[in-house]
């Protein structure tokens, strides 16, 4: 697994070893069992490893805010550090590869949205992991692997470790943090934007599923139950507050949002999900837990 030292990557390596799964890790870490930088690709996609592998999770790549703050590394990492991954498993004989990509591929979303909706990146962090997927597609049809693409939502689940944790800027986190800390959720536009949401544990038991099959899913859409405006999801963590914890958290919303205009409704689906597994992970279970562990349950009541 690549990318095992990251917030999915962390979390997956302790769900697969719990399911008694040797996971080797390739990754820019000491104690990784593979070294894998991104920036020199080319110095793992010839690396010979001896133990035998049935699968390699490529969950490696810069994040949209990398893709924003250096986009010319971004799609070097995002893009030939796939090619990298790919090659290592042709080298190795490892015949199924995953692709962790993301639903960003489909850029401003709208309608239906399921395997065969053409995507529509409309950044660099989309348009890279696109071009990705189109190099597992062919190394696919090419025959050198079973390549299957997984496109998750936004991804929720408390952190292995909060203290080394770099993505408190995704709102299933910075939500929870503020109302623990500040007693209080300041949003920075409407939060009219919807986003649909499923755990990383749903995601590994998708991944545990899919490769009994790899032919049969190609590309599939880890979609979750529940999809939320942002703002909605600020008075979800209000509302768990209030329950759970006795706190009474207030949830700012700006009046206004600058004349942009409203984002357009979608419904982010599987055509194949249902058939295959359907998320059981909630929402409100994960800001319990994640507000637990940031003291919010050691107020004063």
């Amino acid at each position: 697994m690549s990318g095992s030292t990251g917030y999915f990557g962390s979390l997956a390596k302790r769900y697969f070893s719990s399911k008694g799964m040797k996971v080797y890790e390739a990754n820019r870490s000491p104690n990784g069992t593979l070294y894998f930088n991104l920036d020199k690709p080319y110095n793992f996609s010839s690396t010979t490893f001896k133990p035998k592998v049935d699968l390699f999770i490529h969950a490696a790549g810069a994040n949209e805010n990398t893709c924003l703050s250096d986009p010319y590394t971004s799609v070097s990492q995002n893009t030939i550090g796939t090619i990298a991954a790919l090659d290592f498993c042709v080298e190795n004989n490892i015949e199924t590869f995953i692709y962790l990509s993301t639903f960003h591929v489909f850029g401003n979303p709208s309608g239906l949205i399921d395997e065969k909706t053409p995507p529509s990146p409309f950044n660099i962090y989309g348009i890279s992991h696109l071009h990705a997927e189109d190099y597992v597609t062919m190394y696919t049809r090419k025959g050198l692997l079973k390549g299957i693409i997984l496109r998750p939502s936004n991804l929720f689940g408390v952190p292995d470790d909060l203290s080394t944790f770099k993505r408190w800027s995704l709102i299933p986190f910075s939500f929870c943090r503020d109302a623990v800390i500040q007693k209080a959720i300041n949003l920075k536009t409407s939060g009219s934007q919807m986003r649909n949401f499923i755990s990383v544990f749903d995601v590994c038991k998708i991944i545990e599923l899919v490769i009994q099959q790899p032919n049969q899913y190609p590309v599939i859409h880890a979609a979750g139950s529940e999809t939320l405006s942002v703002k909605d999801f600020a008075y979800t963590v209000q509302k768990v507050m209030k329950h759970h914890f006795k706190l009474d958290v207030y949830v700012n919303v700006p009046k206004h949002n600058n004349g942009d205009p409203p984002p357009l409704p979608f419904t982010f689906k599987s055509l194949y999900l249902n058939s295959i597994y359907r998320p059981t992970d909630t929402l409100d279970d994960h800001i319990i837990t994640l507000c637990t562990y940031l003291g919010a349950d050691s107020y004063d009541k």
